[in-house]
Formats: C-alpha cells, sequence, structure tokens
C-alpha cells in the first residue's frame, strides 16, 4: 500500500487512507503488564511487530523505529498523519486533514484506522470524513489472542447520522445514536467521557498515552519549557532525575533549577523560569556555581530539556512516543544514547516504543538498529507518492536483499536503498 505526500496512503475508490496500527502488546509473563507498542501500516501492511515462537509472549516488541528519507521525501507525513488522527479524537475544533495536493483532482476525503489493544481486548477503530463532516465511522472489538476474524464485535457502525449496527442497548446505544446525529464531530469524540465501552479506551489512549513531538519555534521551545519549570519546582524527584540526566551530557552542567521570574500570573501565581547550572571559577580561585536562563543556552541543550519529560514518560509507562527530526540540533552522540535508552531492556523495562524520524546516519548500523527498525521514505520523481519500506524487506534490481553484516548507512548515503536523489553530488549553486 503507496501513501502520498499530504495525505497518507494512495487513493482507494476515492478515499486517501492513513492506516496506523497501535498495540498494546500483552505479556503472558507477567499478567499485571500491558506495554504499549505502536505500530502503522504503509506499504502492504509494513508494521514494527515480528511474530516470534515464543510461549511467554505473543508478540517481540521491536523498541524503535526508524523512518530515514530525503528532504521532501515524506517522512513528516507519517507524523502529521498520525497528529491528525489523534486530534480528530481528542479535540472539538472541526476536522483536521492535509489533503495530497500534488494532484490537478481535488480529493479530501481520508480515512484513519486504529488498531489498539487495551486491557485485554483488540480494538479497531476507522472512520471516512473530509474538511466538513464524518461520512463513515466503525469500532469493533475482540478478546486479546483470539484467531478468528470472526470473533469481532460491533461496538458501533456509522453511516452518516445513522447507526447501522451496534452491541450496544438502552440508554448507551441512545446516546450513540444521539452524537451520530451531528456529522461535525466523531462519536468516539462525543461520548468520550460518557463510559460507553471502547469509545473511552480510544479517547484516552490519544489523549494522554500516545505522545507525537513536532519541530517547535523558539518561542514554543521557551513557552514549554517555562512551564515545565512551574511543575519540577513542585516535584523534586522528578528535578532530581532531570538533573542526573542533564549532568551526564557535560561536567560543566549542575543541573536546573526553576526560580521565580519576578512577576505573577493572571491567577495571581508565581511565574517559573529553568535556570541551568553551570561551574565557574571566582576572582579568589573559589568554584562556584552560575545559573543562565534557558534562553541562554544552545538550541541542543533546550531541546535535551524539552524533551526530557516526554523521554521519561515513555520510559516509565512503557508508551508510545513519535518525534519527528529527533536528531535535529543534537550531537550525534547524544542522538545515539537517546535511541539506545529504548533499545536497551535496562532502560526500557516497560518496552517503551520510540518512532522517529531522522537524516543523521549515526544509528543506521548493525549495533544501534536491526534491520526491521530502519524504514526507507521514497517519493516518486513523476507522480509525487511516496513509498515506504522496512530495510529488512529491501530488495535490490537483482532481487538481492541487504546483508545483516552490511554497511546501513553506507548503502543508503550512496543512494544504494534510493531515498537519495542520483544527481544530489551534481548539483551546484
Amino acid at each position: 500500500m503507496e501513501w502520498q505526500e499530504k495525505a497518507g496512503t494512495k487513493e482507494r475508490d476515492g478515499v486517501m487512507l492513513k492506516r496506523f496500527t497501535f498495540r498494546n502488546c500483552y505479556s503472558f509473563k507477567d499478567e499485571t503488564s500491558l506495554s504499549m507498542e505502536a505500530v502503522y501500516g504503509m506499504k502492504d501492511n509494513v508494521d514494527f511487530i515480528v511474530e516470534v515462537e515464543n510461549k511467554d509472549c505473543r508478540d517481540y516488541i521491536l523498541p524503535v523505529a526508524a523512518i530515514y528519507g530525503a528532504n521532501a521525501g515524506g517522512k513528516s507525513n507519517v507524523i502529521w498523519a498520525l497528529r491528525d488522527a489523534a486530534r480528530n479524537i481528542c479535540e472539538r475544533q472541526g476536522i483536521f486533514n492535509i489533503p495530497f495536493l500534488l494532484t490537478e483532482e481535488f480529493n479530501d476525503k481520508f480515512e484513519h484506522c486504529l488498531n489498539l489493544l487495551i486491557g485485554g481486548y483488540e480494538y479497531i477503530y476507522s472512520y471516512t470524513a473530509n474538511s466538513f463532516c464524518v461520512i463513515k465511522e466503525s469500532l469493533t472489538k475482540r478478546s486479546v489472542g483470539s484467531a478468528n476474524v470472526k470473533d469481532f464485535a460491533i461496538i458501533f457502525s456509522r453511516e452518516g447520522e445513522t447507526i447501522t449496527d451496534s452491541i450496544l442497548s438502552g440508554a448507551d446505544l441512545n446516546l450513540v445514536e444521539t452524537a451520530a446525529k451531528n456529522t461535525g464531530y466523531l462519536i468516539v469524540n462525543s461520548v468520550a467521557t460518557l463510559g460507553i465501552v471502547g469509545c473511552s479506551a480510544i479517547y484516552d489512549w490519544c489523549a494522554s498515552v500516545l505522545s507525537v513531538i513536532l519541530i517547535k519555534s523558539e518561542e514554543e521551545r521557551r513557552k514549554h519549557l517555562d512551564t515545565y519549570a512551574g511543575y519540577l519546582a513542585e516535584n523534586d524527584n522528578v528535578r532530581d532525575r532531570l538533573n542526573d540526566f542533564i549532568s551526564k551530557f557535560s561536567p560543566a552542567i549542575v543541573g536546573v533549577c526553576p526560580f521565580v521570574d519576578g512577576g505573577m500570573t493572571s491567577q495571581n501565581e508565581e511565574q517559573f523560569v529553568m535556570g541551568i547550572g553551570h561551574r565557574y571559577i571566582k576572582p579568589d580561585g573559589s568554584r562556584g556555581v552560575k545559573y543562565l536562563r534557558t534562553q541562554r543556552e544552545s538550541n541542543g541543550t533546550q531541546k535535551v530539556l524539552e524533551m526530557y519529560p516526554v523521554l521519561a514518560k515513555a520510559l516509565d509507562n512503557g508508551s508510545p512516543l513519535v518525534i519527528d527530526e529527533l536528531d535535529t540540533m543534537l550531537h550525534p552522540l547524544v542522538f545515539k544514547k537517546i535511541v539506545s535508552l529504548f533499545n536497551d531492556k535496562k532502560t526500557n523495562p516497560r518496552h517503551a516504543q520510540l518512532i522517529f524520524a531522522a537524516h543523521n546516519t549515526e544509528v543506521m548500523n548493525r549495533e544501534d538498529l536491526r534491520r526491521d527498525e530502519i524504514h526507507i521514505v521514497e517519493k516518486d520523481d513523476d507522480s509525487g507518492i511516496s513509498s515506504v519500506v522496512r530495510l529488512s524487506d529491501f530488495v535490490d534490481e537483482k532481487g538481492v536483499k541487504v546483508r545483516m553484516d552490511a554497511r546501513y548507512d553506507r548503502l543508503y548515503l550512496e543512494g544504494l536503498l534510493g531515498s537519495i536523489p542520483s544527481d544530489f553530488q551534481d548539483a551546484e549553486v
């Protein structure tokens, strides 16, 4: 299945498809533990799950999914589509979607599909919409581990304003039927807080479990850090963990300290800002520590501070974290370290997953990533349609797969895996 720039997948029956699968992979070894796994189907249902013969766990969880490709190749569109799906489920500001723009025939119909395993159940939630209204919507479920497709029960199926099928009855069915009358919003969005089976689980997962991080402007980053400073001021344990984390990147950095910014908020509360402690030598030769506001720090230091809360949340809770341009502004070794946190069982015991788009090939090797953790995105020069293939599935013109002991980064940068324009090296200014 191909996906198009600004759309997600190739058109099928007049509908632009954007299909994602998010699994809460159940571990039979510890029945009290559910570990989040994020998957998306992009080309022939390529996903991030590798089935293994293991009696203790139904699936092997790939902790990292790296997405590589040329500039303007379509990497960010994967993440934007996922963000829009979550926004449509959780926010009430209309229907979000960026249609495919590289065509003379405008068609803003699209479909989002989420597969979630939550609380012992597998849910499939999908909807078809355009910029103005919901056209179709359905939610089904079955018990985890069931191999029979017929085991799926239809919680509800919607066609426009009509509920065509549902296992619900009584008050719950009435609520869903009432919500369907408003085609400007999804049913899951409308009834999320009413305790209807499945609907609250889908909403809560998108609102509080899934984290999608896009590139922030300098102003957005500053506001984010100042907000986080107020949280650190009230949580000593979190602040201590952050200090230990950031001090590892430079011996000259002592840690962070939130301090009051001399003014009050509109609610008459103290406004905190973030300060970074640096060691220095005083005129008398003694050592001191001076705290500088984050605006005085490099973009890379600010990004590490900005990312820490979402990294800690994902690793603590075993949840999926999706980041666009993860490597931007980061030293290659910092970038490498962040990826290793998810690939190391000691630092990632709850099976969190990191999905990221990047250009830096520092981790594009067998020591840092498996072949099935690396994905290559390539845009067709004529049609503008992008496709994605997992490196473990990649075959060259002779039908030969990439060897496990190959230099993945070298093959990629030499254009032997596609994605890199063949005449790039001949470009002149």
